[in-house]
């Protein structure tokens, strides 16, 4: 019998759904994770209840439509109306039988702002908590009653094989991320982690180019 294999990104989301962790960005490390935002035209839409047209493997035919890659070993986010790009990517891929993983970490965000953002998609049978598994996360630094805190705000879903997608928080497209080699896109929309002192709770577009 075959054991599925939690990863770290999966992991480490369940403990960052508490929303905040004090000191600085690195502390969030990807638990499950700004321009214009996107427009009415590219609002993100998924696929209908109860549908069987759902991607069974890692990669996409093509990345999100409108929604333009990010520079080879850079990422972005566009939320809210703010734009943020970051230019150290941390990347794991996999794609085997069973095992489809790409996970994207995001830092060193142009500014200096201490943000952080993670996009992680994970399907198979030997791999996660479920059959596909896929997050976006934007960890923003803040500070709050004098103390550095992170005030996360994610799009999140879970599902089994022959199931519709499962909403933890936040929405999306199906798939939420879409996966090109090495490149990848994603759009939907945010909503606040529990407690997350100040999140970005909005339409957003992202895109990771691992290096």
């Amino acid at each position: 019998m075959k054991r599925r294999t939690a990863t770290m990104g999966a992991i480490a989301g369940i403990i960052l759904l508490s929303g905040c962790a004090p000191g600085a960005a690195d502390e969030s490390e990807p638990s499950q994770s700004a321009g214009t935002a996107p427009s009415s035209e590219s609002a993100p839409s998924a696929a209908p209840e109860g549908s069987a047209d759902y991607l069974d493997e890692l990669s996409s035919e093509s990345l999100h439509e409108g929604v333009a890659p990010a520079a080879p070993g850079t990422a972005y986010i566009e939320v809210a109306g703010e734009r943020f790009e970051f230019e150290s990517l941390t990347c794991t891929l996999a794609d085997e039988p069973d095992i489809g993983q790409f996970i994207a970490a995001a830092n060193g965000e142009t500014t200096g702002s201490g943000h952080s953002m993670y996009l992680s998609r994970e399907i198979g049978t030997d791999i996660g908590f479920h059959f596909e598994d896929e997050y976006v996360q934007l960890a923003l630094l803040v500070t709050e009653g004098g103390e550095d805190r992170m005030s996360n705000s994610m799009a999140q879903h879970e599902r089994e094989q022959g199931t519709s997608p499962e909403w933890v928080r936040g929405s999306g497209t199906h798939p939420l991320i879409r996966v090109v080699g090495n490149e990848a896109t994603a759009m939907g929309v945010l909503d606040g982690v529990p407690f997350a002192p100040d999140p970005a709770e909005a339409e957003f577009i992202a895109a990771a180019t691992c290096p």
